[in-house]
This record gives C-alpha cells, structure tokens and sequence, in this order.
C-alpha cells in the first residue's frame, strides 16, 4: 500500500474520511465514517460521512454524502455535500473515478465534483486529475465558500524494487480570485521489503499564490521545503497499515515577510478486516509544516470509518 499523503485537501468526496482501496469493489458495501480536526489557531471542525458502493462486475456505482461542522473564535459554519459517481476498472491498466453532485453552503448549493485517472504498469503509474471541490479545513474556509477548480498530473517511476521515485505537480484556480502552482518530488529508497516494507528518502516541495487573498487559506507567494522522509507499510489479507514520519526546513515569503523554520510531523493509517461482517479503517495525522494543512497552522487530526459489506 502506497499512499499519498496530504495532496489536493484529502478526498472530494469525504473529505479526510478513511476510504477504502481503490478497485477493491468485491461485493455491495456501505460505510460510516467521522473525523475530528484542531488547528493552533483555535479552530476546530468534526465531520460525519455516509456512502455506498454498488458493484457491477469491473464497474460500481457510488453514492456519498458528507456534513462538515466547524468552529473558530469567530463562530460556526457548516456545509453539506452529496456526490454520485461510478468507477471503473474495464479499461486495464487504467481505472477511472468519476464524481458528481453539489456542496451546499449557507449562501446555497454550488456543483462540485472530479475525475481520477490512473494507469499502472510494471514500470511505473501515471495519474492524471480534475476537479472542483471546496476548502472546507476550517470554519474560515466553510464561511467564505471558498471552491478551486484543479489539475493533478503525477507519476511514478519503477526502476527497482527498491527505488521509486515520484514527482507530481498541481494547478488551482480560486474562487476569491486567485490562484496557485505546487510542485512535489520524491526519492524513497526501500531498506526492507518484507514483511515490512520500510523506506528512507528525500522529499521537495515548492508553492507559490499570485496573491494573498484573506480567504481562509495560507497562501504564501512562495515557499520552499526540504524533508528527510521515513515510512512503513505492512499489507496482509486481514490487515494493512502504513505510518510515516517526516521532517525538514522550510523558506517561505508572504506579503514581503521572510521566514525560515523547521518542522516535524507524523502520519498514520490502519485498516483492519473481517472483523465479523465489518472492516474498520483508522488515520491520524499531526504536523507543524506550512504546507501540511491548507489553513498553515500546526494541526492535529483523526479519523475512523467502518465498512460494512454484503
């Protein structure tokens, strides 16, 4: 299991929700699920969220619904959102997701919705993503109904089983009249390979704003990272788990203030199986990097989803 960590504010659908593995359609399921974030500057969100698959031989349907409540010194915001989708695998190597529907705000109903695909080969996968979806981190971000309209391009490469460099870079267009560009290259090398699958490696970030827009999010009008990365993966029928901890110097400039500071954070998934009629999946994740969060700020989040299957 190779998870990618933190890119395009989590999932479109349910947010920082734990989701299933891709492709792994197996019988009809519908899953509950719930997270709870904090940040250092006194914001707070919890979210609950709902969905269903339906599965069609290489092929399923999906439904799911999220609700977002947050609270900041400034108040409480709040919004909904429902997608349907289908995913599809007919096409190998490649696999499709679709997603469409509506996030609702206090002001009313905007569309939001993406398109995933990814090709994988023995040399390596590409991945190429659209969307629109709203920043939804913090009540700042739901109270200012602030939506981008994204493009993902990524790519990883398989030059032996222990080296897989990647390198992915994202565009986004803002609904406050702005818009960003963020860069990301990796070079894990893999120390172990089983049971345990443990790397070490290299990580660069870059992310510039045209401008800083007040609307929620932080948006420097540049920033540079430099991370020393460290994780484990482990899969098994019954179970599956991944962990990482990372950690570096970052440079940023914002409205003609420069900065340079270290950071830390740690990140962790659990996904447990066949537990009776149940599958039950566990993340958190904690961090002080600026990049780490939309909102910039040093955060702390966790969340639980149970799986259910027919």
């Amino acid at each position: 299991m190779k998870l990618w960590i933190r890119v395009v504010t989590m999932a479109v659908a349910l947010g920082s929700l734990p989701r299933a593995r891709a492709g792994d359609f197996g019988p009809p399921a519908i899953s509950v699920g719930g997270a709870y974030y904090q940040n250092s500057d006194h914001a707070r969100r919890h979210d609950e969220g709902l969905d269903a698959v339906i599965p069609l031989s290489l092929r399923a349907l999906t439904i799911e619904a999220a609700s977002r409540w947050g609270h900041d010194p400034r108040g409480n915001a709040a919004s909904q959102q429902v997608l349907f989708g289908v995913n599809d695998d007919s096409f190998s190597p490649w696999t499709l997701r679709g997603r469409g529907g509506a996030v609702r705000f206090d002001s009313g109903a905007k569309p939001a919705g993406m398109l995933d695909i990814l090709g994988k080969a023995d040399a390596g996968e590409v991945r190429l993503r659209a969307e629109y979806t709203p920043l939804f981190e913090t009540a700042d971000m739901i109270r200012n109904e602030i939506m981008f309209a994204g493009i993902e391009l990524g790519g990883k490469a398989a030059l032996s089983r222990r080296f897989n460099p990647a390198a992915r870079l994202f565009l986004r267009d803002y609904s406050d009249n702005n818009d960003s560009v963020k860069a990301r290259g990796d070079l894990p090398w893999a120390v172990t390979l089983s049971p345990v699958r443990w790397e070490f490696g290299y990580r660069q970030e870059y992310a510039a704003f045209r401008r800083q827009s007040n609307g929620g999010y932080f948006d420097p009008d540049a920033l540079h990272s430099f991370q020393a990365v460290s994780s484990a993966s482990y899969w098994r029928e019954q179970a599956e788990a991944y962990a990482e901890v990372f950690g570096g110097l970052q440079q940023s400039r914002r409205s003609g203030n420069r900065s340079t500071d270290g950071f830390f954070g740690v990140y962790a998934e659990a996904v447990l199986r066949k537990l009776g009629a149940f599958e039950v999946a566990l993340t958190a994740e904690a961090d002080d990097y600026s990049l780490g969060s939309a909102s910039g700020f040093r955060h702390l989040q966790i969340g639980v989803r149970l799986t259910s299957r027919a």
